[in-house]
């Protein structure tokens, strides 16, 4: 996936969860800044190209889970289930990064 390409996919990701420039940034672990610029292929790190991949592929799975309305809300909405116990699964995603970010990817892969 080039840049450009990630790029444009998280943007569109985060208008439909609605997402404030400091939650998406926080997300991918980038500056705000980079967001919203034209970038060249070393300006997003790996890690942030990873995070893109697992949330497109999060994103897939709720869009078949649920449908566009939940599926949009899903990421900034209380969830009592595990590991979430209470907290917004876009929180714990920040909080915990990439193994995070794999793990919902299997768990809602694994409920397709």
């Amino acid at each position: 996936m080039s840049v450009d390409a990630a790029l444009s996919a998280f943007r569109a990701l985060a208008g439909r969860w609605q997402l404030t420039a400091e939650q998406a940034a926080d997300l991918l672990g980038v500056a705000p800044a980079l967001l919203h610029s034209s970038t060249d292929d070393t300006a997003l790190g790996a890690d942030a190209i990873a995070r893109i991949q697992q949330l497109t592929a999060i994103a897939r799975a709720l869009n078949t889970l649920y449908s566009r309305p939940l599926a949009d809300q899903w990421m900034t909405q209380p969830n009592a289930a595990a590991p979430f116990n209470g907290q917004w699964p876009l929180d714990l995603l920040i909080e915990v990064g990439l193994p995070a970010f794999r793990q919902m990817r299997e768990t809602l892969e694994a409920q397709m």
